[in-house]
């Protein structure tokens, strides 16, 4: 009950789900986040999303999509380390309801394991004060992808490769 006075609320995500479109070293791949909070999220509050290690994207504004990318505007803070800080639109987020997001990435042209990807909020407050949500680790979708084991966990990347080779010819003559 929010009328309880003194009551003091730790503010915590309660889903926080993310996986990925592509597990191909050097493609263009599609990060989906979804993520909700136990507490509401005020207008200009930060949803940080980090350890998207190892892609080739560029420190720079990264456009937002999906259904929830509203919520956010048009585009998040992107750092090349692998940190995608989003800022809470006016509006809010309310408590219990998920917001789904996506972003894409150019993967890295070299292999890697899935990446470890952490949320944490700075809740505005309208002062100077901000609320913190600690960091947890995400929820990794860890389906098959393009036939990858758990080619849907985010930031896995592999290099194809042929699992059978071979090459006949129908006759050795010329002609």
């Amino acid at each position: 009950n929010n009328l309880t006075p003194m009551e003091v609320v730790v503010p915590a995500f309660g889903v926080k789900d993310v996986g990925q479109s592509m597990p191909l070293v050097s493609a263009s791949n599609t990060i989906t986040v979804t993520i909700s909070g136990a507490v509401d999220f005020p207008a200009l509050s930060t949803i940080t999303l980090s350890g998207l290690a190892g892609t080739q994207t560029a420190t720079a504004a990264l456009a937002v999509g999906g259904a929830g990318s509203s919520s956010f505007g048009d585009a998040g803070a992107w750092t090349d380390t692998g940190t995608l800080v989003l800022t809470v639109a006016s509006g809010g987020l309310l408590a219990g309801t998920s917001c789904t997001v996506s972003f894409s990435v150019q993967n890295s042209a070299t292999a890697q394991g899935a990446q470890t990807v952490a949320v944490s909020a700075s809740l505005d407050s309208g002062g100077v004060d901000d609320s913190p949500v600690a960091a947890v680790d995400m929820d990794p979708d860890t389906g098959s992808l393009l036939g990858v084991a758990s080619g849907a966990s985010p930031l896995l990347m592999v290099v194809p490769t042929f699992t059978a080779q071979s090459m006949q010819q129908s006759s050795p003559l010329n002609g």
